[in-house]
This record gives C-alpha cells, sequence and structure tokens, in this order.
C-alpha cells in the first residue's frame, strides 16, 4: 500500500515545483520589492511603539517618515549621504 501524503503538496495539488517555477527566473518569481518602494516590518514592544507614535504625533509626521529621518541621520554621522 503506498503511504498517503498529507503534507501541503496534497493540497495544492502538486507535487513540489511545477514547471513554469523551475524554468523562470529568479526575477520573474520575486513578489517582494519588486517596484521603487520596499516595504519593511519593524517589531516594537507596546511601550516603545507608545513612546514613537507619540513622538510621531509631536512632530506631525508619520511613523515611517520618523525612522527614516532617523536612519538617515545615522548615515550622515558615519559621513554617509543620508537617505
Amino acid at each position: 500500500m503506498a503511504a498517503k501524503n498529507t503534507g501541503l503538496a496534497t493540497f495544492t495539488g502538486s507535487q513540489g515545483q511545477s514547471k513554469r517555477a523551475k524554468d523562470a527566473a529568479p526575477d520573474e518569481l520575486r513578489t517582494k520589492a519588486k517596484g521603487d518602494i520596499a516595504h519593511i516590518t519593524l517589531r516594537l514592544t507596546r511601550d516603545q511603539w507608545e513612546r514613537v507614535h507619540q513622538l510621531a504625533t509631536a512632530e506631525g509626521v508619520s511613523l515611517n517618515r520618523l525612522a527614516i529621518h532617523a536612519l538617515s541621520r545615522l548615515f550622515e554621522d558615519k559621513g554617509l549621504p543620508g537617505l
């Protein structure tokens, strides 16, 4: 009796990578960071988030803009071009 396949391949109906996936160039399969903007996740504790959120609100900028500004300053402090 053949062993029953219970993995994800059974659920999706495939047995490994499709022919298209095997033949495609890596850039064709890429789904993240393809455009001009790359998205990231930043993990903060609740207390950290509250402090950063309050600062961003007080400055009148988004948390994203605040992070970009801070990273830019770090580059500049090292003598590199800012973001």
